[in-house]
């Protein structure tokens, strides 16, 4: 299955600058810049589904790139969530193994 970080983000539409900064924010309804949400409930609540629908093992493989500063950004607070908040919480047996691959990396 593929699909979006599970984290609230977003970039600010600019003409000048086409590939504007990935900004985190706490909340989807949040309209100013505020703090990173720190127990990433986006991203529990999102695994928490993929259990219930594929059961364990789950396997998250992150592609962002890893030398571009804007992804950066989301690829590290990724990492921060199911390394440091949601995996420390799981029983052994279910903990999501986390992988980042830079497939434009790799090709080179």
């Amino acid at each position: 299955m593929r699909g979006s970080i599970p984290l609230h983000w977003t970039q600010e539409a600019n003409p000048v600058n086409p590939k504007p900064d990935i900004i985190c924010k706490s909340a989807p309804s949040d309209l100013a810049v505020l703090p990173n949400d720190k127990e990433y409930t986006s991203a529990k609540r999102h695994i928490g589904d993929l259990f219930k629908q594929f059961s364990t093992p789950v396997v998250l493989l992150n592609l962002t790139k890893e030398n571009n500063a804007r992804e950066c950004t989301l690829s590290d607070e990724y990492d921060k969530s199911v390394n440091n908040v949601i995996n420390p919480t799981l029983p052994r047996s279910v903990k999501v193994p986390y992988f980042h691959y830079d497939m434009k990396r790799r090709k080179k």
